[in-house]
């Protein structure tokens, strides 16, 4: 299983993707912002995934960015910001790549195990996601790029979520002077942001 460290390294080369789509960053920013700030009060009601699609997108944000000593993905309700993300910002055809690459995970789960992915064992779904990740059979490198780009979304959601803006990343309201180019291990974290809450 791949370590968060890790991951947030290959972000990098995720980030540049595709899924720089439709969305400037200041609207990825504000969306992200009313998600979370809705998420306080109102119960969210799906608007793009089945509920069976969201259910393996939890168990897929489970598996991305896990939790360790802070809360990880699944905890921060990623699979939710992902819905309410691709409804807002992305257009129709991104939208159907991403139900499309969730349906073939579910055909895929069943032809090489014989359960659906919710249903999976750990290693067999951490196998699955990886085989996905590297295009490997039996997925192909069109559901590769469009993994890529759910993966990007599940980390835009995540660190710019309270928990990962504050509790994963290093957060200050008002961060001191600019300190340029300074090596992330004398530093322990990347910072993040957050809009007033």
């Amino acid at each position: 299983m791949i370590n968060r460290r890790k991951f947030i390294q290959g972000l990098a080369t995720v980030g540049g993707t595709s899924l720089a789509l439709t969305c400037t960053e200041q609207q990825a920013l504000a969306a992200a912002d009313i998600f979370f700030k809705s998420r306080r009060t109102d119960a969210y009601r799906a608007r793009l995934f089945s509920i069976e699609q969201l259910t393996t997108l939890h168990k897929i944000c489970f598996y991305l960015i896990p939790a360790t000593d802070t809360p990880g993905a699944a905890e921060t309700e990623c699979h939710l910001f992902v819905d309410h993300y691709l409804t807002d910002c992305i257009e129709e055809q991104t939208q159907l790549k991403t139900k499309r690459l969730l349906h073939e995970l579910e055909e895929g789960a069943t032809a090489r195990y014989g359960h659906p992915f919710i249903h999976l064992a750990p290693e067999q779904s951490v196998a699955l996601l990886e085989s996905l990740d590297t295009g490997i059979a039996p997925f192909n490198p069109d559901l590769q790029q469009d993994f890529r780009n759910l993966k990007f979304l599940v980390c835009l959601g995540y660190y710019t979520s309270f928990t990962g803006a504050t509790r994963e990343l290093a957060y200050q309201a008002i961060p001191g002077g600019f300190k340029g180019s300074v090596p992330l291990d004398q530093t322990g974290k990347a910072w993040g942001s957050l809009p007033r809450i």
